[in-house]
């Protein structure tokens, strides 16, 4: 029986030792869970916020260049039919076709966890199919946007502009060319009558034409980013 004692009392002290292993293995796996449930939960919400912002700024964008487009249909169609437009008219219209439609995404909190590998917690068919076709319609947007200005500085607006000496002599009257105070030389203005004969020329309508289909894409582009953004936010709120 006394033989048996020592024995008893090693396998009751292995024992022991070995519990509290397996039980401080046991509180570590609980701890790291625990961090990693909380990281995942933070990098959501952070996730959901900044692609609200970027719906929120969608929409303002969306709605600019519905209203360019609006504005650039009736002018277009104005001329080929041979409506008359008012200087002021003429002005206003002219106006959407030579504003850019800005648009700057909140992606600061996506690209850095893309950047230190972040994601690796979010495990989403459904989010990175919709942040994929997001990219593929920002790209759309970052091309044409390139476009269009290159239109504005070197194309078919910047040729209009070279054959009038001024985009002031189409904006006059148009609040915002007024409010800077749009400047040119008395002796490039034109008569309204001109003005109109002027803008059906082949090649300056031509122009017109070229910018309202970069504008369509823009337009289509960022409806198309909308259209991601919400389904990003619906799996994103899944996943929450």
């Amino acid at each position: 029986m006394t033989d048996k004692a020592p024995t008893v009392r090693l396998a009751l002290e292995a024992f022991v030792i070995v519990g509290s292993i397996l039980l401080a293995f046991a509180i570590d796996a609980a701890w790291d869970n625990h961090q990693e449930s909380r990281v995942r939960a933070e990098l959501l919400e952070s996730l959901i916020d900044d692609f609200e912002v970027t719906r929120e700024r969608l929409a303002a964008s969306i709605q600019t260049a519905q209203s360019h487009y609006e504005r650039n249909t009736r002018f277009l169609k104005a001329i080929s039919d041979g409506v008359p437009l008012t200087r002021d008219e003429i002005g206003e219209l002219v106006y959407s076709f030579v504003t850019w439609v800005g648009f700057e995404p909140a992606l600061a909190t996506y690209e850095s966890a893309v950047g230190r590998d972040g994601l690796a917690s979010i495990h989403s068919v459904g989010f990175s199919r919709a942040v994929a076709q997001f990219y593929e319609h920002k790209h759309i947007y970052d091309l044409h946007n390139e476009i269009f200005l290159e239109m504005y500085y070197q194309g078919s607006l910047h040729s209009i502009q070279r054959e009038l000496g001024s985009l002031g002599v189409l904006l006059r009257g148009e609040e915002s060319c007024e409010a800077r105070s749009c400047i040119f030389p008395e002796e490039l203005d034109m008569s309204t009558e001109d003005l109109r004969k002027f803008l059906l020329r082949p090649s300056i309508y031509a122009g017109f034409e070229s910018a309202r289909i970069v504008q369509i894409n823009l337009l289509e582009a960022l409806q198309g980013m909308d259209s991601s953004v919400d389904d990003i936010l619906s799996e994103l709120d899944v996943m929450r």
